[in-house]
């Protein structure tokens, strides 16, 4: 096939995945995720309504494809300007914070994001890609944090005994958990960021005391 011809169509398709991508982000904030239909978004888009589902499942796949291209510019440089010297806590309510800056842009937005991105299902094929992209994102922020913590113990800063997987397991799953609770109750920024410390801290203080002396 001719080269010339080849690159045509994947320009094209290209331009065609942008403006569905813009459309959908759009009509989403504009209208809100519920009252938003595909058709809507493939008319803004320019597109034949079938056209979308070659991009995306279903609306909730589309809601995921306009989130993961914005997550994606966030989690580029994670740990990029962390300070080293600070304690853990200090430096995961640093990243975890740059996130919740994020979903607080738009909270309306956010928590549609936030509520779809928990219909969990255990079959991968009730899945569009842009569902399991964004899992996979998530997958991808738990390794980053495992891998930093790794550094603090060579760095002698965390207990050489604690798994780096199991720590960031036990911060990141604190931090998904901050930002439903975040989502589902309407609260402010600083209310989610201040309810999200409290939480870490409590899993990094300890809780456990000596026994008292007989």
């Amino acid at each position: 096939m001719d080269v010339a011809i080849v690159g045509r169509r994947e320009r094209g398709r290209l331009d065609r995945l942008k403006r569905v991508k813009e459309a959908a982000a759009e009509i989403f904030r504009e209208k809100g995720y519920d009252a938003a239909t595909t058709r809507e978004i493939a008319e803004r888009a320019g597109v034949a309504s079938g056209t979308i589902f070659v991009y995306a499942r279903d609306k909730r796949d589309l809601l995921m494809m306009v989130a993961n291209e914005e997550l994606d510019a966030l989690s580029s440089n994670e740990f990029g300007d962390v300070r080293l010297d600070s304690t853990l806590l200090e430096q995961l309510m640093h990243l975890f914070g740059r996130r919740y800056e994020f979903w607080a842009r738009d909270p309306k937005f956010s928590q549609s994001v936030i509520r779809e991105a928990f219909h969990y299902t255990t079959d991968p094929a009730d899945c569009g890609p842009h569902m399991l992209a964004l899992r996979a994102g998530q997958l991808e922020l738990i390794e980053k944090i495992a891998a930093h913590i790794a550094v603090l113990q060579r760095n002698g800063r965390i207990d050489p005994a604690i798994s780096p997987a199991r720590l960031s397991e036990l911060c990141t799953g604190i931090y998904f958990w901050g930002i439903r609770h975040w989502a589902m109750n309407h609260l402010s920024k600083r209310e989610g960021i201040d309810h999200l410390r409290e939480m870490l801290t409590l899993a990094l203080t300890g809780l456990e005391r000596p026994a008292p002396k007989a």
